[in-house]
């Protein structure tokens, strides 16, 4: 019995971390991160609330993972459709789809990305700012490569359609257009 809870102590087990995240990223897109307690989290899993202290040292550790995983999909998908495409309005407007796509599909840890920040007094607040850019830069090569203006216009366009983007659950209907319906509009 001893022997069985040391090795449950060594370390973590990377499915319950995969869990955690999954479940933290359902309860934060439902009830905000605020809303919800670790507590909460560990019974969607079916583990006591202190066992993910294994993986995690706090509710704030927990949310910045959730974010990282969030951004890391994204990214993925993101990469993908911008590596398909041949011209740079071609890239712009795959990169919109994917993104867009992935945040209105009503994914759990696209929604927590979009909507969640640590307060403004917490100083993790920066890495999750420092993950987001590094998001959103994918969007500044295609963008660049469209060569309609100066460095600072690009930068400025970014953010038009990251905001719009980011944007899109407040106001998109399921029985209206479509992600790529969405995209070609802002290209348009």
């Amino acid at each position: 019995m001893m022997q069985k809870k040391a090795t449950l102590n060594a370390q973590p087990r990377s499915d319950n971390r995969l869990n955690l995240l999954d479940a933290a990223a359902r309860r934060f897109c439902s009830r905000s991160y605020y809303g919800k307690s670790m507590r909460d989290i560990a019974s969607d899993v079916g583990i006591k609330a202190g066992s993910i202290y294994y993986c995690f040292e706090s509710k704030k550790e927990l949310l910045i993972a959730v974010q990282k995983e969030g951004i890391r999909r994204i990214t993925s998908l993101v990469s993908t459709a911008i590596a398909t495409a041949n011209t740079p309005w071609d890239r712009l407007q795959a990169a919109m789809i994917s993104n867009l796509q992935e945040i209105l599909s009503g994914n759990d840890y696209a929604q927590v990305v979009i909507r969640e920040l640590p307060r403004i007094d917490d100083p993790r607040r920066r890495r999750l700012i420092d993950a987001r850019n590094k998001y959103d830069l994918i969007f500044i090569k295609p963008i660049k490569d469209l060569e309609i203006g100066s460095e600072i216009k690009c930068y400025q366009i970014r953010f038009l359609i990251m905001g719009a983007m980011n944007w899109s659950p407040m106001w998109f209907k399921s029985d209206g257009q479509s992600p790529e319906e969405i995209a070609k509009g802002f290209l348009n």
